[in-house]
């Protein structure tokens, strides 16, 4: 059952990491990162 443990630290502490999207890193972190702004123009990479 889920619970909503109310803030970001609450997760934090059970050692739930957050989620970051592969567009917001750099390229060397993901192959969506990197670019100017929003731009995507490259194949989507599933895992």
């Amino acid at each position: 059952m889920l619970r909503v443990l109310g803030k970001a630290g609450a997760a934090r502490w059970r050692g739930v990491r957050p989620t970051v999207r592969g567009t917001a890193m750099n390229p060397v972190d993901h192959p969506h990162g990197g670019g100017e702004g929003r731009n995507f123009g490259k194949h989507p990479v599933t895992p």
